[in-house]
């Protein structure tokens, strides 16, 4: 959430820092375009979050674990993350998409989960924060409690940012119903 004084949106670079200023004075008046029925009064519509918005939000989140994959499931939406080994396909087998491409491996205790092509033009957040389809988000998520899942995301962006950007999200385990 954007507080005034306080940067908490990406490093971006002077083009994309403008972008963001001038989409934010807009989001003042329109809402989310990751959420349609936050902006329209005449039909209710959903449309998915998308990376990294997803991960970033109030929701609540299930992750369901296996040798060979973990997915997330998230409010009305879910994200595959194989664990088995394969790599992300190429550039020319590919075309963004709203969640990206993600290959999850095992370090230790953690899982580290890499994500490209990601489509532009959808908030990654809930301010106007965008990023090009040339980004590359790199999750470490780990249990840091029996009531807590941390997810500390790094995002690289050679089109928008000046330099790696990193944010933190804690999921909190909640009793069950």
């Amino acid at each position: 959430t954007f507080v005034p004084g306080i940067r908490n949106h990406p490093p971006y670079n002077a083009v994309w820092e403008a972008q963001y200023t001038k989409d934010l004075v807009s989001a003042e008046h329109q809402g989310d375009p990751n959420y349609p029925d936050q902006i329209t009064d005449t039909h209710t519509l959903y449309c998915a979050a998308g990376m990294p918005h997803m991960m970033a939000g109030p929701w609540d989140y299930q992750f369901i674990v296996t040798p060979e994959a973990t997915t997330i499931v998230v409010d009305k939406e879910s994200r595959f993350i194989p664990t088995d080994g394969r790599k992300l396909p190429a550039a020319d087998e590919m075309w963004p998409i709203i969640r990206g491409w993600s290959t999850g491996r095992w370090e230790g205790q953690t899982l580290v989960v890499e994500t490209i092509n990601v489509k532009e033009g959808l908030w990654g957040d809930f301010t106007p924060v965008k990023f090009s389809s040339q980004a590359k988000y790199v999750e470490r998520i780990r249990s840091i409690s029996n009531t807590m899942i941390e997810n500390q995301v790094t995002i690289t962006d050679p089109v928008a940012l000046t330099k790696p950007w990193t944010w933190t999200k804690r999921y909190e385990r909640r009793p069950a119903g």
